[in-house]
């Protein structure tokens, strides 16, 4: 999945505003995408510092506010990664405007190295760590007039799940050709799920009631494989429309991964296997 999010807070906070630095232009990438940002970056103590919402909206990242708590929470849905339950995983960072840390999932917190500023009513936050709690790599240069922040987004794994022909009637099953880019084996189960397009939105099609799902690991190694995957457990619910297969797979070893992992984070210590997802869409 996946680094920044930065917010501007249109909440009077009771903050005593802060006198900052001297401005520069700031130019932003995100994966080599300019990104323009609504609020300007600012500098205290030659820290560069932005404002969070702006930043979150550029990344389509969501940002709430608990004024009981007075704490912003940033989510981002990490795309390619599902939870526990199968859902697409959320990141969580969280703030209290009280203290000087920020929470990573509601369970890690990262001491800031300079405090949040309260300037014309706007919460600002230190870039890089912000950027680094959300995941993202932060790349800074300048030519002395404009300075550079260049985000990269954690890269997943190269793997990728497509039909390899039409969905058949008689065996209620479709034939899909995995391709592993990478120089790994990864391994997948059989409790892949079916989800239909409503026009708006993938919604999770239920199985059968008493499906049972077998223990039973199968390897995706480099390079190219063809594999069946029976849809025998929605016989009843096999209409016409656009449908895709979400295969949840995982890398054993995880320490060595050149992609990211959730075990690699600082939030995440437990050796449970990142759960990544393939998705695969045909049409019945």
């Amino acid at each position: 999945m996946k680094k920044i999010l930065v917010f501007a807070l249109t909440f009077c906070l009771g903050w005593q505003t802060v006198a900052y630095g001297a401005q520069k232009e700031v130019v932003v990438t995100l994966d080599e995408r300019t990104v323009t940002l609504a609020e300007t970056p600012i500098y205290e103590k030659d820290r560069m510092m932005l404002p969070v919402r702006a930043l979150a909206e550029a990344l389509d990242a969501d940002v709430t506010w608990n004024s009981a708590s007075r704490t912003a929470i940033v989510e981002k849905e990490l795309e390619g990664i599902l939870d526990e339950a199968g859902n697409p995983f959320v990141w969580r960072v969280s703030m209290g405007l009280d203290t000087n840390y920020l929470t990573l999932m509601g369970n890690t917190q990262l001491l800031l190295e300079n405090p949040p500023l309260l300037v014309n009513d706007r919460a600002y936050l230190p870039f890089r760590e912000l950027a680094e709690a959300m995941n993202l790599e932060v790349v800074w240069h300048t030519d002395g007039t404009k300075d550079y922040v260049d985000l990269i987004s954690p890269q997943m794994p190269q793997v990728a799940l497509r039909a390899a022909g039409n969905y058949q009637e008689a065996t209620k099953s479709i034939e899909m050709t995995w391709q592993n880019q990478e120089n790994a084996s990864f391994y997948y189960g059989a409790d892949y799920a079916l989800e239909k397009w409503d026009g708006k939105d993938w919604q999770r099609v239920a199985a059968m009631e008493g499906t049972t799902v077998p223990s039973i690991a199968y390897q995706i190694e480099p390079g190219s494989t063809k594999t069946t995957f029976s849809l025998w457990n929605w016989e009843n619910s096999l209409q016409e429309g656009q449908y895709r297969l979400a295969v949840p797979y995982f890398y054993a070893d995880t320490s060595k991964a050149p992609f990211f992992a959730l075990e690699q984070t600082a939030a995440f210590d437990e050796k449970t296997p990142t759960r990544y997802v393939a998705y695969a869409e045909f049409t019945i």
